[in-house]
């Protein structure tokens, strides 16, 4: 390689004087190379980073093409990694010259330049320490020949690449090494500036022509603000004096509203003593209803009391009479039993006297069976002993019996008086229910008043928000249309300022149409000569996509201005007046004689868009003159495309793209920017021309919409605001009427408080009742289940009984019979005979001496029970005269709680 411009001798003006390299390729960590004098190559062995160092300086110097510099992509200037290091995030090449002698325009000895690359792609240049642009690089280098374009570095090949380059391509490899890259740089930017310049202007005649209409419109409206100054003073004016007399009308309103307020406040306070006095009036009947209903309730809690006391007597001489009914029965049986006792007895003494007169008779028998005697003796004491054991139970058994029948006739009086306790309690509650239902059927019949005088106060009030909703609704809308006004205001501005920018546009491209502005002065001058059967300018007569306006602009160039004629005779005649009045040079297209060519054949192709003659639009009649200028026109999407069909075309053509570069048949390539634009933009304006009349007419339909909507908007407020006028004079007057009924319901109310006082105070009684029922109901429960028990073990008595009597019967029946078949069976017919006659004799001695015994006890009970019946009798006297006293305690206290209810 050869990096003859950086080593030159040390009496160059020009030296490199050190490379510093940190995460370049592969300089990992930072390498400095001094370069002192002397030094002519560095040499190395492969793989070992010389060719990297080269393209550091060309890389530092601002080489772009990443294929010049052996990469694809920035991230391949940044350092990869390896095996021991990790790879860098930046890449970073300082160039140090030499610039003792002042060759660069910076006032330092040496200069750095440093060029840094991130892996995000970004690149930063840095003039000794300082950021500054890559153009500014350029410039700086531009003016030493170290220009990126400059053969500063001379890489392999590049000597063989320059011995086979053409003619015209090696005098472009003279120039980019004699240093003119600078110059050329210049001449590019004064170019692109002086366009810019002359586009500049164009608009600023633009808006110039757009401004100047405008300005009458300002000078209307800056008159309109003066009258608008003008009317708004008189109508402060006018409103003062019209404020003057609404508030002179004001102060008469309120003289007379204080006036009627102080009329209205004296009735008030008359009506407030009045009913100060109604309520004291009110306030000495409660303290005498309340003293009345406490002397009424100690009352019935007396009556309550003795009623108890008399339940309570009742109920003990109900037992007594029971007790008494229990004993006379008892008598009576005592008395049975002793007429039987003592029948049963003389009965048995007869039995003895003839069994001891028998005795004798079998003596000597019984003498002869002694042995066998004395054993039935000793068996018939046994069955003596069971017998009386019997009798004893039973006479336990008929006791119990007595007194669970006293005990049940004692339960079965109190459930009597119990029961008909409950039906006093009931009839009471019956009063105090009937009581209850009057103050409900008059509190039903205030319900259903009150009811239908609710029921018109919510559709007085539902009207009422119906008509504050339709009220406050039509304010809504009414706000909400004047919210939007400024809106329909502001695009009803815009509208018309968009139509005035369309008019003015349309102005000024009439003016240029009519001037020909762009158009060369042979045209200008042909056209404005109006030469019969001239139609004008290509420009004028085609219709072309606007995607494609750049590359049919590109593609037409000057032809664009190429006027299109009839005949022949009209171009001669054309051509002979530009000559007459020495007006220009024009390009003549007579569609009589124009030979278009043959058409070119599409290659059927991806990015090829069509042949241009089929893309654009036009008269019939012009056909011949744009197959003439576009029947061997391409048009692609770029120059890959361009490159890629190229070959397979036939002939003469041209290639144009969309962005206007040319690729000709001779394989030449047109691009980048240059004088052939000074027509760009034709193709747009006569486009636009043929859109404005669309264009102003819809904006001219939006104009007087906005301005109808406007209207519509003013009216639609006043209607609202009037409405909710409307609305608030009839709430008013719903108002009033809705204060009436709220009074009536308020007396309703009252009324019905004191019906539901009266209700809750007989509620109380029936409470009172209700809980003493259900103590008798419970007490009865008690008393009713203690009688089941006590009929239960009577029953169980009953059946012990029977079963006594007859466990009695069969010991004196079956035993004795099964002994004497015993003693017939074992004993001689004597022996028996005569200790059965002498068992029978012993049998009725005892029989005799239990019913003697039996009569004394019997006589023993008759007396006791006939002194109990007298102290019953004594104590049932004692208590009916105590009834009587209960009774006419209750009758005094009835008289007296009768006119105390008559009078609540």
């Amino acid at each position: 390689m050869y990096l003859g411009d950086l080593f030159r001798p040390p009496e160059a003006p020009m030296r490199l004087k050190r490379l510093e390299l940190q995460g370049y390729k592969s300089f990992a960590a930072r390498t400095e190379f001094l370069f002192f004098d002397g030094i002519t190559a560095i040499v190395g062995p492969n793989g070992s980073g010389k060719s990297n160092i080269a393209d550091a300086v060309r890389w530092v110097l601002g080489e772009q093409s990443y294929r010049l510099l052996r990469g694809k992509r920035t991230e391949d200037m940044i350092f990869s990694g390896s095996a021991q290091r990790p790879r860098a995030g930046m890449a970073q090449v300082t160039m140090t010259l030499d610039n003792s002698s002042g060759w660069l325009p910076l006032e330092y000895s040496e200069v750095s330049i440093t060029r840094r690359a991130y892996r995000s792609g970004e690149n930063e240049y840095l003039i000794n320490g300082n950021r500054v642009r890559l153009r500014d690089v350029m410039e700086l280098l531009g003016r030493s020949g170290l220009a990126r374009r400059s053969y500063t570095v001379i890489g392999q090949g590049l000597i063989d690449a320059a011995l086979a380059l053409r003619p015209e391509e090696r005098r472009i490899l003279f120039e980019e090494a004699a240093g003119i890259t600078i110059h050329q740089m210049k001449r590019a930017e004064a170019l692109s500036k002086l366009e810019a310049t002359q586009e500049n202007l164009l608009r600023i005649k633009d808006i110039l022509s757009e401004i100047t209409p405008r300005l009458q419109v300002l000078q209307k409206q800056a008159e309109r603000a003066e009258q608008y100054a003008s009317l708004q003073d008189r109508l402060r004016q006018l409103l003062r004096v019209w404020y003057g007399h609404q508030w002179f009308l004001a102060e008469q309103a309120l003289q007379q509203a204080q006036e009627a307020l102080r009329r209205q406040t004296e009735l008030r306070d008359a009506r407030q003593q009045a009913l100060q006095q109604i309520e004291e009036q009110m306030d000495a009947l409660r303290q005498e209803q309340a003293a009345l209903r406490e002397q009424l309730s100690q009352r019935h809690g007396d009556s309550t009391r003795l009623h108890a006391e008399l339940e309570a007597l009742e109920r003990e001489l109900a037992v007594w009479e029971e007790r008494r009914r229990q004993m006379e029965v008892q008598r009576e049986a005592l008395l049975q039993d002793i007429i039987a006792l003592r029948a049963s007895a003389a009965e048995h003494e007869k039995r003895i006297a003839g069994a001891q007169e028998e005795l004798g008779a079998l003596e000597q028998e019984y003498q002869a069976q002694l042995a066998a005697a004395a054993e039935v003796e000793q068996q018939v004491q046994a069955l003596q002993q069971e017998r009386q054991r019997l009798n004893a139970a039973i006479a336990a058994a008929r006791d119990e019996a007595f007194q669970v029948a006293t005990r049940l006739a004692d339960c079965r009086n109190r459930m009597t008086q119990l029961d008909e306790r409950r039906q006093e309690l009931q009839e009471e509650q019956r009063r105090h229910q009937e009581h209850i239902a009057a103050c409900q059927e008059e509190i039903g019949q205030r319900e259903r008043e009150l009811r239908a005088l609710r029921q018109e106060l919510e559709t007085w009030q539902e009207a009422t928000a119906v008509l504050q909703a339709q009220r406050q609704s039509a304010l809504e809308k009414a706000e909400e249309v004047r919210r939007q006004r400024p809106t329909i205001e502001k695009r009803l501005d815009e509208a018309r300022r968009q139509l005035t920018h369309l008019q003015a546009r349309r102005d000024i491209l009439a003016r240029t149409r009519e001037e020909m502005e762009g158009f060369y002065a042979g045209v200008r001058s042909v056209m404005q000569a109006r030469i019969a059967g001239v139609l004008g300018p290509v420009a004028s007569h085609i219709t072309v996509p606007a995607e494609l306006e750049r590359a049919l602009e590109t593609a037409l160039g000057s032809h664009l201005q190429d006027i299109i004629v009839e005949r022949w005779e009209v171009a001669e005649k054309a051509i002979e007046h530009l000559k007459r009045v020495q007006g220009g040079r024009a390009t003549f297209l007579p569609l009589d004689t124009l030979r278009p060519p043959a058409a070119l054949e599409v290659p059927a192709a991806s990015g090829v868009i069509g042949l241009a003659s089929e893309l654009v639009q036009y008269d019939a009649r012009l056909r011949p003159a744009v197959d003439l200028l576009l029947n061997r026109t391409l048009v692609v999407e770029d120059l890959q495309t361009a490159r890629r069909v190229m070959e397979r075309l036939r002939g003469s053509f041209t290639i144009v793209t969309r962005a206007g570069e040319i690729v000709r048949s001779s394989g030449s390539v047109t691009g980048g920017a240059g004088a052939g634009e000074r027509q760009a933009g034709m193709l747009a304006r006569e486009r636009e021309w043929r859109e404005l009349p669309g264009q102003i007419a819809a904006v001219e339909e939006q104009v007087a919409s906005l301005t109808r909507e406007l209207e519509e908007s003013q009216r639609a407020e006043a209607r609202h605001r009037q409405t909710a006028q409307d609305l608030e004079r009839e709430l008013a007057a719903r108002q009033r009427q809705q204060v009436d009924l709220e009074a009536r319901i308020a007396e309703l109310l009252r009324q019905q408080d004191r019906l539901s006082q009266e209700i809750e105070w007989h509620g109380r009684l029936i409470a009172q009742s209700r809980k003493e029922v259900e103590a008798t109901t419970a007490r009865r429960a008690q008393l009713a289940q203690e009688a089941g028990q006590l009929e239960e073990r009577q029953r169980a008595l009953e059946e012990q009984l029977q079963q006594l009597d007859a466990a009695r019967a069969g010991i004196v029946d079956d035993e004795l019979v099964n002994q004497l078949n015993t003693l017939r069976a074992a004993l001689a017919s004597a022996a028996s005979r005569r200790d059965s006659q002498l068992q029978l004799l012993r049998n009725f001695q005892s029989m005799l001496s239990q019913a003697h015994q039996q009569i004394e006890g019997k006589e023993r009970r008759l007396h006791e029970l006939e002194g109990q019946m007298q102290e019953l009798e004594e104590r049932r006297r004692t208590a009916d005269a105590r009834r009587h006293e209960l009774q006419a305690g209750l009758a005094d206290i009835d008289a007296q709680v009768q006119p105390m209810e008559r009078r609540l």
